[in-house]
C-alpha cells in the first residue's frame, strides 16, 4: 500500500535497479530473459494502473497555523492534519510555519 504516487514510483525504481544489477551479472541466458520479463512486469504493475493514488504537491501557508487549520484550508476538513504534520516533520502540529513550503497529498 502506497500513500502517494511518488512513493510507488520510488519502490518501482528500487526494484528495477535491483533487477538490472542481477541481469548484468548473470551468465545464464534463461535467467537474463526471466529477469527481463520480471522487470517489464514490475514497471507495468507498480503503481497499479487501476489505483488512483494521490500525488505529493507543494503548498505554502501564508502564516503560521495549526495543522488542523492547514488541513481544513486544503481539503475542507481537518482529517489529514496529522499527515501534514508528520510528512513535514513539524516540531509541533499546532505551529506549521508560514511562508515555508510543505508537502501535502492531492486527492487521489
Amino acid at each position: 500500500v502506497y500513500d502517494s504516487y511518488q512513493a510507488a514510483i520510488k519502490v518501482r525504481e528500487d526494484l528495477v535497479d535491483r533487477i538490472d544489477a542481477e541481469s548484468e551479472v548473470t551468465p545464464s541466458d534463461e535467467v537474463y530473459v526471466a529477469l527481463s520479463d520480471l522487470r517489464t512486469s514490475v514497471v507495468q504493475a507498480v503503481p497499479n494502473p487501476e489505483q488512483n493514488l494521490a500525488r505529493i504537491v507543494q503548498y505554502i501557508p501564508r502564516e503560521t497555523l495549526p495543522s488542523l487549520l492547514v488541513a481544513y484550508q486544503i481539503y475542507g476538513d481537518a482529517g489529514r492534519a496529522d499527515d501534514i504534520a508528520t510528512r513535514n516533520s513539524a516540531r509541533h502540529p499546532g505551529f506549521i510555519m508560514g511562508g515555508q513550503q510543505l508537502e501535502v497529498l492531492s486527492d487521489g
